[in-house]
């Protein structure tokens, strides 16, 4: 059973996308980042802030994620390095809602959305293409 395909994005409104999809990661990281040095302070106030900001941040950062899946190339299963980055997204978010605030825990976290943001950079096993022979 094949995925429902939307029509592939051009190139501006596939920018648009990257733009709306990666200040929702980056949110999600700062956010989580910021509650691990408030939870070393011990800084209760501003951990249950940073906590309701980040909260809108994980359905707004799926939902990009599937319009990427969908509506680019990218797809779902075709690159491992997508695959993965979905399942560490997943047990990410299974882990926000699960884990106590507590540095070690809180790094752990941290620490995998570091590996998301690096998958998404480096592409690992991503098919290189071929630069066009000169003459």
């Amino acid at each position: 059973m094949h995925a429902p395909t939307l029509p592939k994005l051009k190139k501006t409104p596939k920018r648009i996308l990257d733009l709306v999809h990666l200040l929702f990661a980056s949110l999600w990281l700062g956010g989580f980042t910021i509650v691990f040095v408030c939870s070393i302070m011990l800084w209760t106030q501003t951990i249950n802030f940073v906590q309701e900001v980040v909260k809108v941040c994980i359905p707004a950062l799926m939902a990009t994620g599937l319009l990427y899946g969908f509506a680019t190339k990218w797809g779902f299963f075709s690159h491992g390095w997508v695959t993965a980055k979905w399942v560490l997204t997943i047990a990410l978010v299974v882990s926000t809602a699960l884990v106590p605030i507590h540095p070690l825990c809180l790094s752990g976290i941290v620490a995998g959305m570091i590996a998301l943001f690096a998958l998404s950079i480096f592409k690992p096993h991503k098919k290189a293409q071929k630069a066009p022979q000169r003459a």
